[in-house]
């Protein structure tokens, strides 16, 4: 609760709103991240995905390095680190913005080396925790930070966004059992010994 109440008060709206505004409309989004970072990466491509955002996530520097170098001023690249200092995600982020793409950092640490190659800093505030390096606290604040973004993105365009969230449910409702209880399926009752 702390952690989260923290990210809540350092976290800058309007800088939350600019990057939003920018992922919407660029060309493509990457993400870096890795380790536990790299999750949390693979959460903003999964949201953002499902509603139209041309993302695509890296963990593996090589590969991170060489997308990075092919972005252009139309791109955006978001790097994930809880400290700010991941020599990878601060190589693969100082890629993207060599490539002219505008680039942000979450971090923890709005004084890290990463925070210094974005262009913004959005704040995921873990305070100095009790399982590091580990600390679950780190990323429940990141995820609160990408639920932010992605609740931003997806308003830019309601229509849109509800129109290809429906479309992606049902193309994997067919593969759903259905819900017990509900119309036409079966009930399951316990038997009782005599």
């Amino acid at each position: 609760m702390s952690s989260l109440q923290t990210t809540a008060g350092l976290l800058d709206v309007s800088v939350a709103k600019r990057v939003a505004k920018a992922i919407v409309a660029s060309r493509h989004l990457d993400v870096y991240g890795v380790g536990g970072s790299a999750l949390t990466a693979l959460e903003i491509e999964a949201r953002l995905y499902r509603i139209g955002i041309n993302v695509h996530t890296w963990a593996e520097v090589h590969n991170g390095l060489t997308s990075a170098a092919i972005l252009g001023k139309d791109c955006v690249a978001i790097a994930v680190s809880n400290t700010g200092r991941t020599i990878e995600t601060i190589q693969m982020l100082t890629q993207a913005k060599e490539a002219g793409a505008y680039t942000v950092a979450m971090t923890g640490n709005p004084d890290s080396p990463l925070a210094k190659v974005a262009d913004d800093v959005l704040i995921a505030a873990a305070p100095n925790g009790y399982l590091q390096p580990a600390d679950l606290t780190a990323r429940h604040c990141q995820l609160f930070v990408v639920d932010l973004l992605y609740l931003l993105v997806a308003q830019s365009d309601f229509d849109r966004t509800t129109r290809l969230l429906a479309a992606s449910g049902m193309a994997v409702a067919a593969r759903r059992r259905p819900a017990l209880g509900g119309t036409g399926t079966r009930q399951v009752t316990r038997r009782t010994a005599a």
